[in-house]
């Protein structure tokens, strides 16, 4: 899967919330972006690209809309 299509999953996945935690360092390979992805979702929250980020490593993602425990 090509880093385009998992920024295209990841924007499709966007919250209302505006809590926010970062998703991680690293190239956003398929593989770091799918365990950033996971563990977000483990948070109850879904991973974003942060605003005027090129999505190119993982620490340009956020993970939005985390339920609070």
């Amino acid at each position: 899967m090509s880093r385009h299509v998992v920024l295209v999953v990841a924007l499709l996945l966007l919250g209302a919330c505006d809590t926010t935690s970062g998703a991680g360092q690293g190239d956003a390979n398929y593989d770091a972006m799918k365990s950033a992805s996971d563990a977000c979702k483990a948070q109850g929250g879904e991973l974003e690209l942060k605003s005027g980020y090129d999505g190119r490593s993982v620490s340009d993602y956020a993970c939005k809309n985390v339920k609070a425990k």
